[in-house]
């Protein structure tokens, strides 16, 4: 799975006279990391939108969210051996401590050629981790609608028009101890370098305060899509987002 994979670090000069120059690591996620990734995922995800409309009653069933968070990311795990999933993570150790590497930034990817469904695969395209609708914490109507429009979307904007040839990028996170510090920086660059190797697009969906981000790294907005419950005022705009290699190389 991780055949194309290289890792490597990079020394990042202090942001303040505070914080301490971080050695940061990127390498592949293993099944050990479960527990972290998943302490991780609740420092990171909840402050963002689409996390706060999905799972608005997260403070009210704390337990509900570590649970179904957990299995969440042990499915991704799971799922990495027969290549349905890649996951990456960028591990941080200070100049201070270099003995103790902590998981501080992750992504979750789809893999070229694993988009679209094949008849001649045991595995028939990816299938999400389950949202389990039946968790507390959550809005179910919120979570069908939300998952409903993404998968329009990605049809039409990234499955119609780049079939297999993609590497989509379904969850970045980074601990909010950590963020400007390079390390989500790092995975999506992670992921560009692989689609400049293999000449494939990588795809996403984003959220609008990322957008400058992406758009640093030569990403391009191609349209965004609105998901509200009928009946509700809530909603959330996410921009899909895409990179494509130069079309002269």
């Amino acid at each position: 799975m991780y055949a194309y994979f290289s890792s490597f670090s990079s020394s990042f000069s202090p942001t303040s006279s505070r914080e301490p120059a971080l050695n940061l690591i990127l390498r592949p996620a293993t099944y050990s990391d479960l527990n972290a990734m998943t302490e991780l995922g609740l420092a990171a995800l909840p402050d963002g939108p689409t996390w706060l409309y999905r799972f608005p009653k997260a403070k009210l069933h704390p337990e509900d969210h570590y649970k179904f968070s957990h299995l969440r990311f042990s499915e991704y795990l799971i799922n990495v051996g027969i290549g349905v999933y890649a996951v990456v993570v960028v591990e941080a150790s200070s100049g201070d401590d270099p003995s103790s590497p902590k998981i501080v930034a992750m992504s979750m990817w789809i893999p070229p050629r694993s988009h679209l469904p094949n008849p001649d695969r045991a595995v028939v395209g990816p299938k999400p981790p389950s949202d389990h609708t039946e968790r507390k914490n959550a809005n179910r109507q919120r979570m069908v609608e939300f998952r409903k429009q993404l998968a329009i979307a990605k049809g039409r904007h990234f499955d119609d028009v780049y079939g297999n040839e993609q590497l989509n990028l379904m969850i970045l996170a980074t601990h909010p101890s950590y963020r400007r510090r390079g390390a989500g920086t790092m995975l999506v660059k992670w992921g560009v370098e692989k689609a400049e190797r293999e000449r494939l697009a990588v795809t996403l969906f984003s959220i609008p305060t990322d957008l400058r981000l992406y758009a640093r790294l030569g990403f391009k907005e191609v349209t965004t899509r609105h998901v509200q419950v009928e009946g509700e005022e809530e909603a959330i705009d996410l921009p899909a987002v895409i990179w494509a290699p130069p079309i002269n190389q």
